[in-house]
């Protein structure tokens, strides 16, 4: 697939906002380009209010992005030169129906491939959205999840189901490097309940030893009375900021109540970190019970627990050597994308 002939449609949004899906598109764009490969884009980023002030989903703007959207690609595809079009799910109940009211158009001239970022179990959650997600299922090719559960979720509405893991660009330590002692633990992402920010608040209350070391934005204001000296919190950081800051931690914390393919999860394992993290989404499938360990949501025992077994120096060294050679495996750019391009050729 390296000639204009056989160019790909990327339909993914751009940042604004940073992160998760349009981080995804940005790193997808910059790597293809590399392999050598035609990629071009439709932008589906959020529009009008949304855009710059978060505000709730406005009926008009959005009837104006799906036709802004629809114009987009219909130009793209009438030109002939693009051939299989690689769509990223709206994985919400409003995203579907634009989905498929986008799709139901393009569906007969050009072969579409159909990715969820998300835990589509979690997400297509009510009547509606399953009725839109079927209706999508059944126009498209092939749909990819993220992970194995999601899969198993995709197969009650369509055969034709393939997991494509997230990936990362490059491996950020080829060896373990492992401290002695188990001294500092990190956790990034927003600070909310939802992330499992209130049990990590429990666990380093009651392991005073250890520093609990917070990255990401705290909208709602959850640190502002926390008292406890070994919680550090470091604020928003950019993205370099925050591989500078995995590199010198000894394990990765993440108690999220639900979650896709967390990026950050894989950053850490490709720094050689240990994983302690619920076992939801793709985390399960990434980690394995090998290179760390799997809690239960809203359990304070089990961080607790889980920490105190990570403790010993040597266990700490196989979580590592473990994690890094899945990354370097499974989950490296040129893996996930030629896998990617086989998908493309087989859909043709």
């Amino acid at each position: 697939m390296k000639s204009a002939e056989n160019s790909i449609l990327l339909v993914s949004p751009l940042p604004p906002p940073i992160g998760g899906i349009t981080s995804w598109t940005v790193d997808y764009l910059r790597q293809m380009e590399m392999m050598g490969e035609s990629v071009s884009l439709v932008n589906t980023s959020v529009t009008g209010k949304r855009l710059t002030n978060n505000s709730k989903l406005n009926f008009f703007d959005e009837i104006r992005r799906l036709k802004t959207i629809r114009k987009e690609i219909t130009q793209k595809v009438g030109n002939g030169q693009c051939k299989v079009m690689h769509y990223n799910a709206s994985c919400f109940t409003l995203g579907l129906i634009r989905d498929y009211a986008v799709l139901r158009k393009f569906v007969k001239r050009i072969p579409v491939v159909y990715q969820c970022h998300c835990n589509l179990e979690t997400n297509i959650n009510n009547s509606i959205a399953k009725y839109f997600f079927k209706k999508v299922c059944k126009k498209v090719k092939v749909v990819l999840t993220l992970n194995k559960k999601s899969e198993e979720y995709a197969r009650k509405f369509t055969k034709n189901v393939i997991t494509v893991p997230n990936f990362i660009t490059r491996l950020y330590r080829s060896t373990p490097d492992v401290s002695l002692n188990l001294k500092n633990i990190v956790y990034v992402g927003r600070v909310s309940g939802l992330k499992g920010v209130y049990e990590i608040i429990g666990a380093a209350n009651r392991i005073p030893e250890v520093t609990f070391n917070i990255i990401g934005p705290d909208d709602s204001h959850i640190l502002n009375d926390v008292k406890l000296k070994n919680i550090v919190y470091h604020g928003s950081k950019t993205h370099d900021e925050v591989l500078s800051m995995l590199q010198t931690m000894d394990a990765l914390i993440l108690p999220s109540y639900s979650e896709g393919f967390p990026l950050v999860v894989l950053e850490a394992m490709s720094c050689g970190l240990p994983i302690i993290a619920t076992s939801v989404g793709s985390i399960p499938d990434m980690i394995e019970n090998k290179g760390g360990i799997l809690v239960e949501v809203k359990s304070v025992d089990d961080l607790v627990k889980a920490i105190r077994h990570i403790e010993p120096m040597s266990i700490r060294k196989e979580m590592a050597a473990y994690n890094i050679c899945k990354v370097r495996d499974e989950y490296l750019c040129e893996n996930v994308l030629s896998a990617l391009t086989d998908i493309y050729k087989g859909v043709l």
